[in-house]
């Protein structure tokens, strides 16, 4: 007997992603589209892929913004480190920490405060470091393949090296995760709060 159902955890990650009003109509038009269109005519693996895209794609719409400014943020951090050399990183390196720890913690915000769940506010940074971590990386080889000369090169390895900026994206995940969490549960709060006072 073939299986009628997506993966659990695709189905799981989707009800994070959706609003408390939304999660019964947009989970069931979901499953309705896997059993109808995708289970059909592809099959059960075809089918799970499908599924999986359509998830991470709604991922990606409702955290686009976040991305797009982090990996503006670290693209331009590193370019300048590249481009524009210098031996102080401190004032940089604060910049740039507080840009995306505030980025970390309104996305994290926004995703529970819409979902009503603590879990999606993790997600939601923890999908937004990711994704701009490999915007960053991808730019980053771009612009060091644009710019290749013996002083980019000085100043990539002073700067930590091509490694630092192709290894960002894991290495932000368990702050993003963090950060993401905190204003999450921020957001429950004051969301409770607001409920009781109306």
């Amino acid at each position: 007997m073939t299986r009628s159902t997506p993966p659990a955890w695709a189905e799981w990650l989707l009800y994070l992603l959706l609003s408390p009003r939304d999660r019964e109509t947009v989970s069931g038009d979901m499953l309705e589209l896997y059993r109808d269109a995708a289970l059909q005519a592809r099959g059960p693996r075809p089918a799970d892929l499908w599924y999986v895209r359509e998830v991470l794609r709604l991922a990606w719409l409702q955290n686009r913004g976040w991305i797009t400014l982090l990996s503006l943020s670290m693209f331009g951090r590193t370019t300048l480190d590249w481009l524009v050399p210098t031996s102080d990183f401190g004032p940089r390196a604060l910049w740039s920490t507080t840009f995306g720890a505030g980025i970390f913690l309104l996305a994290g915000f926004v995703a529970a405060w819409r979902s009503s769940s603590v879990v999606s506010g993790a997600f939601a940074s923890l999908t937004t470091a990711l994704a701009a971590g490999l915007v960053h990386s991808v730019g980053a080889v771009t612009l060091l393949a644009a710019s290749y000369s013996p002083e980019t090169l000085a100043a990539v390895r002073q700067s930590g090296g091509l490694s630092e900026a192709i290894t960002l994206p894991i290495l932000l995940c368990s702050p993003a995760v963090a950060l993401g969490a905190a204003a999450a549960i921020d957001a429950r709060l004051l969301s409770t709060v607001t409920s009781c006072r109306s």
